[in-house]
């Protein structure tokens, strides 16, 4: 017979601390002089009484408040290619950062996580505990080891592509068991940064015009999967570039795949300046394709490849 190899959840110690023996699995065991009784069956940990009990009206208004501040740390944009409509499908949500803060004012519960090692992946199971419902909720991840991150050190790739399979593992198990809470912050931090860049939309366009210099991605393949040039993008455009661009720094997506190398169809779309019908939050689609002829992909390449650095566009704005 096959040894099971699945990893154990054990119970967090620290919920054991100041219980008098015995401290048996499977038994009701007296806590703070009899109060209140913690009942462990197995993995299980049932409700119990806490010492400040859970204030939803307080946690939604705080997370509020939150969100609004955090903006484009608590959002990110990723596109995932659909081979059956042949189109570009985007996915949008909470980071981890976003998931962690929902944790932190949800409050009394528990995260925990445990790891097998398969060889070519992880497989990263999640588990999320809510002590004062006596609710637990469990969730792999499989994360590849091959995960380009663009670094040339072996072992410090390893580490890194580990710990984006931990974060995101973490950020699913939250968003799966409060998926309620999750969905408020996550609307509340992409209506906050819409707010915030409709404020300022020149300095909005200099930090992605800078960040996108630094990342060493061609504002001309952004320009490109929006179909206008950057004196014309919209502030919901560049709420969604500023959330892409967040997915691109986390390792939750790839440059390459979020906006695609340009070719002279590409370098087309980067030159209209067209307004075109906004998408809606999940399934837009990317920009048609279309075929320019030799004249046009003449002065496409006069016009689109000319020259400018990040610098001298910046200086344009």
């Amino acid at each position: 017979m096959q040894e099971d190899t699945r990893p154990v959840f054990d119970m967090d110690p620290s919920l054991l601390e100041g219980i008098d023996k015995p401290k048996s699995l499977g038994n009701l065991v007296p806590v703070n002089s009899g109060e209140t009784t913690i009942n462990v069956q197995g993995e299980l940990v049932t409700a119990q009484k806490v010492a400040v009990e859970r204030d939803l009206g307080r946690i939604m208004a705080r997370l509020k408040i939150l969100a609004a501040g955090a903006g484009m740390r608590w959002f990110y944009r990723i596109p995932f290619k659909n081979r059956a409509k042949g189109s570009t499908d985007y996915v949008e949500g909470l980071t981890i950062k976003g998931a962690n803060a929902v944790v932190r004012e949800f409050g009394n519960c528990l995260v925990t996580q445990r790891v097998q090692d398969m060889g070519t992946h992880w497989v990263i199971y999640a588990r999320f505990v809510d002590l004062e419902r006596g609710t637990t909720y469990d969730r792999p991840f499989m994360q590849r080891k091959g995960q380009d991150t663009g670094m040339g050190d072996a072992e410090r790739r390893a580490d890194l592509v580990f710990q984006i399979g931990v974060s995101k593992a973490t950020r699913n198990v939250i968003v799966n068991a409060l998926e309620d809470m999750c969905s408020y912050a996550f609307e509340e931090a992409r209506s906050g940064l819409q707010n915030r860049i409709s404020k300022n939309p020149d300095n909005a366009k200099k930090w992605i015009i800078n960040k996108l210099a630094e990342l060493k991605i061609d504002i001309k393949r952004v320009a490109a999967i929006y179909g206008r040039t950057v004196d014309h993008w919209l502030v919901p455009d560049m709420a969604k570039i500023y959330a892409e661009i967040n997915a691109i720094e986390e390792g939750m997506a790839d440059a390459v795949e979020v906006y695609p190398p340009l070719d002279s169809t590409d370098a087309l779309k980067a030159t209209k300046v067209e307004p075109k019908a906004e998408p809606a939050q999940r399934g837009e689609q990317a920009p048609e394709d279309g075929k320019a002829g030799a004249a046009q992909e003449a002065a496409i390449d006069d016009k689109a490849a000319g020259g400018k650095t990040f610098a001298q566009v910046e200086d344009m704005l």
